[in-house]
């Protein structure tokens, strides 16, 4: 009998051909777990980028819009967004925040942030904020605030602030206040006040106030007082007074002093001490101390 004859399927003993059809079968679901196991790899290799991609957005050019999710902008990318999206901002990118949305702004990237925005200004970013956005700026930012929003300047920030404007200024940072602005200086910082802001200032930060600006110089700050400004001061501070300015010093930061309602603008600038303090002898253009 030939070989052929001998290995064919009817000429071999019952027990070898059921241990053959065993050994196939075997091999036959070894073989669908392994393509089972395969094709779920693909389809969860397949679907990552795509989750992913939903989730973090990249725009490089043009102006899109995004609601919800997040995504970064690079380059001359422009974005409106909506529903607290979070945005990374780079390059000469333009953002436009709205609905309690937050953005890190890096490189020379503009953010415009309204309706609860919150800001992370870094490099030489620029913000425009208003309604009630909130702004936490550092390195060599530049930020313009206006109407309800919330400012805390770090490093060598720029700040220009009009309305009912909360800033705390630290380290070099710089500050012109006009309107109704709330300014705490830290610091080295400067502060120009302008219109009817008020200035707490403290360590060596130094303020000029002008108009009817109100200035609370404590610690070693710097204040030189203008036109119908009101200025109380630690005896610590220097205080330097010119125009119509107005200086009342203060033994401890308790003590307060508040203005006289009668006041008007073509009359100098009057203070009235709610607890005793030390007798003022300032004369025009006399540095105090």
């Amino acid at each position: 009998m030939s070989l052929d004859a001998m290995l064919n399927e009817d000429n071999l003993p019952c027990m070898y051909r059921e241990e053959k059809m065993n050994y196939q079968v075997k091999w036959a679901n070894k073989i669908e777990i392994c393509a089972a196991a395969l094709l779920m790899v693909t389809l969860f290799l397949g679907i990552l980028p795509v989750s992913a991609q939903q989730k973090t957005k990249l725009f490089t050019n043009g102006r899109n819009e995004i609601h919800g999710g997040s995504a970064v902008v690079t380059e001359t990318g422009q974005l409106d967004a909506y529903d607290g999206a979070e945005i990374s901002s780079y390059d000469n990118s333009v953002i436009y925040a709205y609905d309690n949305c937050s953005v890190q702004a890096h490189g020379n990237s503009v953010v415009h942030a309204a309706a609860k925005a919150t800001i992370k200004a870094q490099d030489n970013a620029r913000i425009f904020a208003v309604n009630k956005a909130t702004v936490d700026a550092l390195g060599s930012a530049t930020v313009y605030a206006q109407d309800d929003v919330t400012v805390t300047a770090r490093g060598n920030v720029t700040v220009f602030a009009n309305g009912s404007v909360t800033v705390k200024a630290y380290d070099d940072s710089s500050i012109v206040a006009c309107g109704n602005v709330i300014v705490e200086a830290h610091g080295n910082s400067i502060v120009r006040a302008h219109d009817e802001s008020k200035v707490t200032s403290y360590q060596s930060a130094t303020v000029k106030a002008y108009d009817h600006s109100e200035v609370k110089a404590l610690d070693t700050s710097v204040v030189e007082a203008y036109k119908h400004s009101v200025v109380v001061a630690a005896k610590t501070a220097e205080v330097t007074r010119n125009d119509q300015a107005k200086i009342t010093y203060i033994s401890s930061p308790e003590e307060t002093v508040v203005t006289s309602s009668h006041q008007t603008a073509n009359s100098p600038a009057t203070v009235i001490p709610v607890a005793p303090v030390a007798p003022a002898t300032a004369q025009p253009d006399v540095k105090l101390k």
